[in-house]
């Protein structure tokens, strides 16, 4: 059976899933090239495409919750990671609730959480 219906080719900050489309929609490692402003805006319009009971999984690396600002930025590659805490207030402002959270094991000391 095919299991990918199609590919959109978009930057987050423009992507706007169908309306209750999806069940699932994952996001792993991209988040650090938004704004807080675009990230928002982002999660309010992934909540309108999903389906009921849909979810969205979110995989980030998260910094410190004592890093300046909440955020560290990568000169190298224009992102940030931000810290769990300042994550996890993106995700109440968008409008959004978590039902589970789940830290990685074994990930390398010298990486973000």
């Amino acid at each position: 059976a095919k299991k990918v219906d199609r590919y959109i080719c978009s930057g987050l900050q423009n992507f706007t899933p169908d309306p209750g489309r999806y069940d699932v929609i994952w996001v792993q490692w991209v988040l650090g090239h938004l704004t807080h402003k675009d990230l928002v805006a982002f999660f309010q319009r992934c909540r309108a495409g999903l389906a009921e009971n849909g979810i969205i999984v979110v995989k980030e690396n998260v910094a410190d919750d004592s890093c300046t600002n909440g955020i560290i930025f990568d000169q190298d590659d224009s992102s940030v990671t931000r810290s769990h805490l300042y994550l996890k207030q993106i995700i109440k402002e968008s409008g959004l609730r978590i039902v589970k959270e789940k830290t990685q094991t074994d990930f390398p000391k010298e990486m973000f959480k």
